[in-house]
């Protein structure tokens, strides 16, 4: 059974105040009525708000690490459907975007592919954050960089406005890369798909701290092979792009 979000004692009031939730089963098949009962008890997830609910606008503010294709943001409505997502091509780069947010309920998550956050002691990632600002200034909620695989804020936005253009999900570039052997001491071969076959490809190796290494050029239905051996051991990054198409792949020198 779904809790009904739209109930507005559910969402209508401040956010440290412990309710109680209770389901009753009323006509039993089992005939025990010692376990017909169940209680949970939450709290109302925060309302944000402009003063006189006249903005419906809230600014997704991130700037990425020196691992950017790591992270990426995505905001769900209470049913769980996915209004609007992002990924991060640029390293080292702030991100201000701009959403008109109908009244309801919603969960803004950021991911890690890698499970170390935005910004963690102990690796060479660099360090970045997301936070969701009011349009007039001040944060919605500053999130914490340093959480692993994923963090979120589940939230109630109260306007008195209706979006006239619906928040479309930018669509995921279909294009990938597979690398062998990986690790690998020095030749690497990568396999690409999803990009045009009429169009050459650009790709770059990055460093840990998102600084180009080794870059080219190549044919997209040749693939590519590389040669590795001149960099020091570690872990890199080759990008790989054809005019909006790109993806990335992760690559251990040993």
């Amino acid at each position: 059974m779904d809790l009904p979000y739209f109930d507005p004692a559910l969402t209508e009031g401040g956010d440290e105040e412990l309710l109680t939730f209770t389901v009753e089963v009323t006509a039993p098949l089992d005939g025990q009525t010692s376990n017909n009962t169940a209680s949970t008890s939450f709290y109302r997830v925060p309302t944000w708000a402009y003063p006189d609910l006249d903005d419906n606008r809230i600014i997704v503010w991130t700037k990425t690490n020196s691992i950017p294709w790591e992270t990426s943001v995505r905001l769900t409505d209470a049913s769980g459907d996915l209004v609007w997502t992002r990924t991060y091509p640029e390293a080292n780069t702030t991100y201000r975007d701009t959403l008109a947010l109908n009244a309801g309920c919603y969960r803004l998550e950021v991911r890690d592919t890698d499970d170390d956050g935005q910004d963690f002691w102990a690796n060479d990632d660099g360090s970045g954050y997301t936070r969701v600002k009011r349009v007039a200034g001040g944060n919605f909620v500053n999130f914490e960089p340093d959480f692993g695989r994923s963090i979120s804020q589940a939230f109630h936005f109260a306007t008195n406005l209706v979006s006239v253009q619906p928040i479309a999900a930018p669509a995921a570039s279909p294009a990938t890369l597979a690398v062998h052997p990986n690790p690998t001491s020095g030749v690497l071969h990568v396999a690409v798909a999803g990009f045009r076959p009429d169009a050459e490809l650009a790709w770059t190796v990055l460093d840990p701290a998102g600084r180009s290494v080794l870059s080219g050029r190549s044919p997209s239905s040749a693939g590519l092979t590389l040669d590795l051996a001149g960099l020091p051991s570690g872990l890199y990054a080759l990008r790989v792009v054809q005019g909006a198409l790109s993806a990335t792949a992760r690559v251990l020198r040993h």
